[in-house]
């Protein structure tokens, strides 16, 4: 995605005045917005990321990117401190959850800490 929304500059050349040296650089545009300006590619193939990119909202990207990576994070802060107060914040997959109700006919109403 970087190469859709985050634009980069480009050192067009440096210039060198007895010690110093001076670098002047191209204004910042995306990789794509570069390949559109050169004129050069197949036009079927840059059409591709065009529509992508008017399909996309970075800012609806960059939400869903912190989102994924805070679970991440409690995931593994959950195993490294398994006991260290903090409670898992997910519920375990539906398949390894046991309902109360299953138990029912085996365990006295004691057995599972009600």
């Amino acid at each position: 995605m970087m190469n859709l929304f985050q634009p980069s500059v480009k050192l067009l050349r440096k210039v060198r005045v007895g010690s110093r040296l001076t670098r002047r650089y191209d204004r910042p545009q995306t990789p794509l917005d570069r390949l559109l300006a050169s004129g050069q590619g197949d036009p079927a193939k840059i059409a591709a990321p065009q529509h992508l990119r008017t399909r996309l909202d970075p800012f609806a990207l960059a939400d869903a990117i912190d989102r994924k990576l805070q679970r991440i994070y409690h995931l593994a802060n959950a195993r490294q401190h398994p006991r260290s107060g903090a409670r898992r914040t997910s519920s375990p997959p539906r398949a390894a959850r046991i309902e109360p109700e299953t138990l029912a006919h085996t365990t006295e109403p004691g057995d599972l800490g009600e």
